[in-house]
């Protein structure tokens, strides 16, 4: 009974340091070998079970901005590999015509054409050939898309017609900034590598078939590869 009405006091906001009884019956019970200590510790617990259950959970919304930045983010970052490679295969290809080896030509001539449709495959996985600035728009559209059709639902119709506003300018916008092409690739390869070497051609994952061409290269090659880059990027 002690112990039971020593733990209410507790619960209830007495302090046993001000409180001369509680400190009493707090060392009766450690005497009687009594739980002194559980009440407070009881207490801890389901304050702390409070706070975990008041921590709000993530956002959805939250959540699938996130996805789809890193989605852009990597599709961007593959476009920009491609381009490197395209880059380096036609300097190759330029030098084997010079060096009239008409037959490693025409090989970088069909490595070149399975880049390209590698390229083409990687931009329609940003969604619809967007440029990597739009996954931000992208995102915005769904979520606006949603508000609508909840407004809707709830016969809201003041904010739906304020939603399908937006809709419209964020198409319009998505529009305006055109499709993600071979310059914007190329722009972002010249800041993904620096240094061209077959090193970095190598660590960016460049399939071996490239690579073989490469691995003798020296430094005019590279500064061919680079001057493809840079004339790739002023395509736009």
């Amino acid at each position: 009974a002690l112990s039971k009405a020593l733990a209410e006091a507790l619960e209830l906001g007495l302090s046993a340091d001000s409180s001369r009884p509680l400190r009493e019956a707090q060392k009766v019970l450690r005497r009687l070998g009594g739980p002194a200590a559980a009440a407070p510790q009881a207490k801890k617990r389901r304050v702390e079970s409070m706070k975990k259950e008041a921590t709000p959970a993530p956002s959805s919304a939250a959540s699938s901005d996130l996805l789809h930045s890193m989605a852009a983010a990597a599709g961007v970052r593959t476009c920009a590999v491609i381009a490197v490679e395209i880059a380096a295969l036609r300097a190759k290809k330029a030098w084997a015509v010079e060096e009239e080896d008409y037959d490693l030509a025409l090989e970088l001539k069909t490595q070149e054409a399975d880049a390209n449709a590698r390229f083409t495959q990687a931009v329609s996985m940003l969604g619809g050939g967007a440029s990597a600035p739009d996954a931000s728009l992208v995102a915005e559209l769904e979520a606006v898309r949603e508000q609508k059709a909840q407004a809707i639902e709830e016969e809201d119709f003041a904010t739906a017609g304020v939603c399908r506003d937006r809709e419209k300018e964020i198409q319009q916008q998505m529009q305006g900034q055109g499709s993600y092409e071979e310059a914007d690739a190329a722009l972002e390869a010249q800041s993904l590598v620096p240094e061209l070497n077959f090193e970095a051609l190598a660590s960016l994952g460049v399939p071996a078939a490239t690579l073989q061409h490469f691995s003798d290269g020296d430094d005019e090659l590279w500064k061919a590869t680079r001057e493809q880059l840079e004339k790739m990027a002023a395509s736009r």
